[in-house]
C-alpha cells in the first residue's frame, strides 16, 4: 500500500527545501514568533496577532502554574 499525503499532514520534503503548510521552514524561523508558528502549523493558516498573543498568554500561564520539579520542566 503506498502512502499518499494530504494538506492535514503539513509537512513537504522538497529536495532543496523544507516546506510547513506551505511555508518555507526558513521562513517561519524568520518570520514568526514561536506562538506564531505554533499558530501557522495547527491552522494553516498565517496567525492574527491577537490569537498569536492569546496563545503565547495562555502558554506562560500553564508554565507557571507547573513545580518547580515537574517532570514537564525536564
Amino acid at each position: 500500500m503506498q502512502y499518499h499525503g494530504t494538506d492535514i499532514d503539513g509537512v513537504s520534503l522538497d529536495p532543496e527545501t523544507l516546506a510547513i503548510r506551505g511555508v518555507s521552514i526558513t521562513d517561519l524561523i524568520g518570520r514568526y514568533g514561536y506562538a506564531e508558528a505554533v499558530l501557522l502549523i495547527l491552522t494553516g493558516t498565517p496567525p492574527r496577532p491577537d490569537a498569536a498573543a492569546a496563545l503565547e498568554t495562555a502558554m506562560t500561564g500553564w508554565l507557571t502554574a507547573l513545580a518547580p520539579d515537574d517532570p514537564m520542566l525536564d
